[in-house]
């Protein structure tokens, strides 16, 4: 694993969508698990947040597809 948001993750069957690739919708779920590990890798876990009150909000993001994900 490299990078302190890094995840590394296997394409699980129930990510990919009626086209047989991963769903648009999955990537960005994944970008969301990735950005609270980072997070709480630098000391801010979700119950910090909540503990403040507060919380984070992704404002925009972008992605470019280069290839279709698969299962597996």
């Amino acid at each position: 694993m490299s990078g302190i948001g890094a995840i590394e993750l296997v394409v699980p069957a129930s990510a990919i969508d009626i086209n047989g690739h991963v769903n648009n919708v999955q990537y960005v779920q994944w970008m969301q698990e990735a950005a609270i590990i980072h997070s709480t890798r630098l000391g801010w876990p979700t119950e910090r947040y909540l503990a403040l009150g507060r919380t984070w909000i992704i404002r925009s993001h972008t992605i470019e597809y280069f290839h279709s994900a698969y299962a597996g």
